[in-house]
């Protein structure tokens, strides 16, 4: 028997979304990136695992800042083998041998940038398939060949899924998929989802933007485990320290049970009648769950006491603001502390 720790997409970065604050040493995202990663890889010793596998995007950007490797040293990585797939954030470019997981090589991890294939045992085939351009997709069956039980570990499109606000329009065709191996384990699609008994999305590690619905999806860490006849199981562990993005719509007062409903590490996006802050407020500051917050208030301008019209957006122009910056701007320590004063504005 043999046990495998799979992971996927953590998008190892300094800042997230709303998540631009600092906690007691490196930012709030670097902290719980430290904590959750940690977690996968204890996971992995608990479960006497022999190997594990990261399927791709580990890193956000194929450039680190100096705080980001820095907090790469207090990750705990387990002793056991690791093989870890390059995603398209990893590396950005079409040529994958050039990105930033080739610093794991220093752990001696083996890195993927080419499709390959391997014996696990006399029953059992893993396939590992990096991001692929749309150029070099090909059906399945071109990089898999073998009259043996087939696990393939990927981190691509896959044509017609939906994932936040988006619809895959490329990648691998489910048909193809489903007649072309046993079991596939996928990264790069983030809300995490068992498509049907042999496709399984694994999701972000930890949530990263509002594009991810916490009321429908969890972050999973899992162990896939082939026993010795050949058969195949895949367990789900829900990482106890993943942030969890909420968008909230509160327009009246019974809107507001929501909060009774929030998971751990919640990060929320609250859309708002304006009459209804103090409540939220409250609420906010009752709450041992929420670690940031952005509130977007919204007013009535009908004069009809009687109904509600929710009809105006107030923008928030300094969160634009820094958006802005940070797509335009290379990273550099002075330009992320400058940041972080902004933020805490």
């Amino acid at each position: 028997m043999k046990k495998y720790l799979i992971y996927s997409d953590c998008h190892f970065s300094q800042y997230s979304s709303i998540l631009r604050s600092m906690g007691d040493r490196y930012s709030k995202r670097l902290h719980n990136l430290i904590n959750s990663i940690s977690w996968a890889e204890h996971l992995a010793d608990e479960n006497n695992c022999d190997g594990v596998i990261n399927l791709g995007d580990f890193f956000d950007r194929p450039d680190l800042t100096p705080m980001e490797i820095t907090a790469l040293q207090d990750v705990y990585f387990s002793k056991i083998p690791h093989i870890i797939l390059t995603g398209n954030h990893d590396a950005n470019i079409s040529n994958l041998e050039f990105s930033s997981v080739q610093i794991f090589k220093s752990m001696k991890a083996r890195i993927i940038t080419e499709p390959v294939c391997e014996n696990i045992d006399d029953n059992v085939v893993f396939c590992y398939i990096p991001y692929l351009t749309e150029d070099k997709l090909k059906p399945l069956k071109t990089f898999v060949s073998s009259d043996k039980k087939k696990v393939i570990l990927s981190h691509n499109e896959i044509s017609g899924i939906q994932y936040g606000k988006f619809t895959s329009q490329t990648g691998f065709d489910v048909n193809d998929i489903l007649s072309s191996c046993t079991l596939f384990l996928n990264g790069h699609l983030h809300n995490s989802c068992v498509l049907n008994d042999r496709i399984v999305l694994v999701g972000n590690l930890t949530g990263q933007n509002f594009n991810e619905d916490s009321t429908r999806y969890e972050h999973y860490a899992y162990i896939l485990t082939v026993d010795d006849d050949g058969s195949i199981t895949l367990d789900p562990h829900i990482n106890p320290y993943a942030f969890n993005f909420y968008k909230l719509y509160i327009n009246k007062p019974e809107d507001l049970k929501v909060f009774d409903t929030l998971k751990n590490n919640a990060v929320l996006s609250i859309s708002c009648n304006n009459k209804l802050i103090p409540q939220i407020d409250k609420k906010i500051k009752h709450s041992n769950k929420i670690v940031e917050y952005r509130l977007v208030t919204l007013y009535n301008n009908n004069n009809n006491t009687d109904e509600e019209v929710v009809d105006f957006k107030v923008e928030d122009h300094l969160q634009q603001f820094i958006n802005y910056v940070q797509t335009k701007i290379p990273p550099s320590d002075i330009l992320s502390e400058e940041l972080v004063k902004l933020s805490s504005m």
